[in-house]
């Protein structure tokens, strides 16, 4: 009976097979020398080696990924299910590469040159990483920090590839919503920090005919470079508009 097939890229284990005697015969020798397993070719997949050369498919495309997705990774695993593959003593090729993320349940169409067959395949690849979450809850706006995160080792599929893995990457950014307790952090929650944010004390430069001053301000919205925000003057009290040129830096514009 058929079982579900778990193929582990670091667990492949080979058995020894016991001597049943001390020394075999001449007959059982020359015997072994004219079967056809003595000059298999170095090409030759068994269907074990059909799966390990599937395994190595996946594992090699996941490596050129992982390049774009920094992180602790572990352990990868091939699940086919119920489905058997046939041996091939040729070359094992893919009817279309792989996706870029090969991550989550694929369809699959397998060729073997020799002999000829084709098979349609269902498979679903994973793989361990260390996982980055809130350890508690994350309002919005607020700056993240190292004592807010926690992580754990998860197996990943398909659906996890917008998580980021990397806590040099979570820490210092600014939350876009609120992030509750346990919530893995994705790139869609995150934002570089404002340049200039509400509340913060500001110097306000400004210049005309050459001639140029400062003074000190409360910004009353956030904003990036480039960005315009008020700015309440804190000598006069006067709200103005300014662009933000600098962390921390407005200038107005005559």
């Amino acid at each position: 009976m058929p079982t579900n097939l778990l193929i582990d890229d670091q667990q492949l284990n080979c058995k020894s097979v016991p001597a049943t005697g001390s020394r075999p015969s001449l007959w059982l020798l020359l015997l072994w020398l004219i079967s056809p397993l003595a000059s298999a070719a170095t090409d030759d997949h068994s269907a074990n080696g059909s799966r390990v050369w599937l395994q190595q498919q996946f594992s090699q495309q996941l490596s050129l990924w992982q390049r774009q997705q920094p992180g602790t990774w572990g352990k990868t695993q091939l699940q086919l299910g119920q489905q058997t593959l046939a041996d091939c003593h040729g070359t094992l090729q893919l009817a279309r590469p792989l996706p870029a993320n090969p991550l989550g349940p694929q369809r699959l169409q397998l060729r073997c040159s020799q002999p000829q067959w084709s098979q349609r395949l269902r498979v679903e690849f994973r793989a361990q990483a260390r996982v980055w979450l809130a350890k508690s809850e994350i309002q919005r706006e607020q700056i993240i920090s190292p004592a807010q995160l926690q992580s754990q080792w998860r197996w990943l599929t398909g659906r996890d590839n917008n998580l980021v893995l990397a806590q040099q990457q979570i820490v210092g950014q600014r939350s876009l919503r609120r992030i509750k307790a346990n919530t893995p952090i994705k790139s869609a929650y995150l934002a570089a920090p404002w340049w200039v944010s509400k509340g913060q004390e500001v110097v306000i430069r400004a210049e005309r005919d050459g001639f140029a001053a400062s003074s000190k301000g409360v910004a009353l919205g956030s904003a990036n470079a480039g960005q315009t925000v008020k700015i309440r003057n804190s000598r006069s009290g006067k709200v103005i508009s300014a662009y933000v040129i600098e962390k921390g830096v407005v200038q107005t514009r005559f």
